[in-house]
């Protein structure tokens, strides 16, 4: 491929085209692809680079953070749970505090995690492992948690699921400027 003839268009594209070719980019971990798509950036007067095309950026970054701080949450539910399971000293002092996990709860919960991120990225069109591939250890949260509690035969927390969607849209909007 000839990319000093596909390069002399990059400046021609939108902010979004250019946000999801550099998504596929990164995805393909072409980091050349990458650097040449935001080196080819337009730059306005004030050199910085095209404000809309790194918000996108900076939109996934967010919402890696965010999703990578729900499922530690769950994470450390999870092996709380575990914990009370192998150890009923603890189970007892956590019950003292009313404190109680319940696995299915846990599952129920993560699903509806889940679900929320899924619905956001179907709505933005981007695939959930695109939008979060800017931070392996986020990449591979979303994997674990994918992996732990989408096969169990729980019921989604639907409430979860609506609160999840709605933050990250508001987290999106906040940092894009966009619904888009």
């Amino acid at each position: 491929m000839n990319y000093s003839s596909l390069e002399r268009h990059y400046e021609c594209l939108l902010p979004k085209e250019r946000f999801r070719l550099a998504l596929d980019a990164v995805s393909r971990e072409d980091e050349v692809e990458f650097q040449r798509l935001v080196r080819t950036c337009p730059r306005k007067n004030y050199s910085a680079r095209d404000n809309a095309f790194t918000n996108y950026l900076d939109a996934c970054v967010w919402i890696g953070i965010a999703m990578y701080m729900l499922w530690s949450e769950v994470h450390c539910k999870f092996l709380a749970f575990l914990l009370t399971l192998t150890n009923p000293a603890v189970d007892k002092e956590l019950a003292d505090f009313g404190v109680r996990f319940d696995f299915k709860e846990i599952a129920s919960y993560a699903k509806g995690i889940n679900q929320g991120f899924t619905k956001f990225c179907e709505h933005k069109g981007i695939e959930p492992e695109k939008m979060l591939k800017f931070s392996k250890p986020i990449l591979e949260s979303f994997e674990l948690n994918r992996k732990l509690f989408t096969s169990l035969d729980v019921t989604d927390d639907e409430n979860k699921a609506t609160e999840v969607y709605e933050v990250l849209c508001s987290l999106w909007l906040k940092t894009t400027g966009s619904y888009e």
